[in-house]
């Protein structure tokens, strides 16, 4: 936010800058060089002012905090959901176990079912 405000600043700065430069244009008596000199301080000291003015803007948007309250979300607590890691079931390990009980040994069904309480969920 400081390098912001000090942008700023420098964009207040250039703006009076060509602001006195306007001015000492108009007391120039060569019109033809009065008038240039007046024309092209004051657009630059126009479009200057504009891009300030937008800047400004952004920052107050940018840094104003939103107003948008959070949405209450209701949840409904079944017992299998309160239980936590409780809550998680072997669904595929009877079915399995069935499907190749012949393949593999007592050890690889007990990994097997420890796996599948780790990863399956009813």
């Amino acid at each position: 936010m400081g390098v912001n405000v000090i942008s700023v600043l420098m964009l207040v700065a250039l703006i009076v800058l060509f602001a006195w430069l306007t001015q000492r244009a108009w007391a120039v008596r060569n019109a033809v060089l009065k008038w240039i000199g007046v024309v092209l301080a004051g657009l630059v000291t126009g479009l200057l002012t504009l891009v300030t003015i937008v800047a400004v803007i952004g920052f107050i948007k940018l840094y104003t905090p939103a107003n948008n309250p959070v949405a209450s979300i209701q949840s409904r607590k079944t017992r299998t959901r309160s239980r936590g890691v409780k809550s998680w079931r072997i669904s595929v390990r009877p079915a399995m176990r069935r499907r190749t009980a012949r393949r593999w040994t007592a050890g690889s069904t007990i990994i097997w079912g420890r796996l599948a309480h780790c990863i399956r969920r009813t």
